[in-house]
């Protein structure tokens, strides 16, 4: 079950989404923020990286200004949410990117998910699929929204008790894929 803009309040409320801007709940979604850290791809033409030994790509961290960094064409950045998720056992979420994000050429990765028992900060993977235009963007914007599963407890498959990314708290590279 989608849970709708009360019930996205309440968890507010009890503390399961931390820093969350009650002005941002949608009917059944939540509008989230970008830090204020990215980790940006590094030009490197020669690399190649063997996902299947967990390599990591040549990213390197940055501050991202109060006045904005900019994103030039088929750039690639990861950012984490400035709200910080405590899901009970019952409960997922995935990232969806904003339609106004998207028709500003911006492209998410669709990787955006929290399983159940997840805890910590989301961490976004974005493009720039723009041809000619570079894109700014700021600490705090709202480039995305989370909506909100509900379900069965997900028990000893918890996120909790497997996840490798639980407990980060801000953007966080790939620790491999296989």
């Amino acid at each position: 079950m989608i849970l709708a803009g009360p019930e996205i309040l309440e968890l507010i409320h009890s503390g399961v989404i931390k820093g969350a801007a009650p002005e941002y709940i949608n009917g059944s979604s939540l509008d989230v923020r970008i830090g204020d850290e990215a980790l940006i791809e590094n030009l490197n033409r020669s690399a190649i990286i063997d996902l299947g030994a967990k390599e990591q790509l040549d990213m390197e961290r940055v501050k991202i200004p109060a006045a904005g960094m900019m994103i030039h064409p088929g750039e690639f950045f990861m950012v984490a949410t400035q709200e910080i998720l405590d899901l009970p056992d019952d409960l997922s979420c995935e990232f969806k990117l904003r339609s106004s994000a998207g028709r500003a050429a911006l492209n998410h990765a669709l990787s955006g998910w929290a399983d159940p028992g997840f805890y910590g900060t989301l961490t976004l993977e974005f493009q720039n699929v723009c041809q000619y235009h570079r894109l700014l963007v700021r600490p705090g914007m709202r480039l995305g929204q989370l909506v909100f599963h509900r379900h069965a407890s997900a028990g000893e498959y918890s996120y909790r008790k497997r996840g490798r990314y639980n407990g980060q708290v801000a953007v966080t590279a790939s620790m491999g894929v296989a």
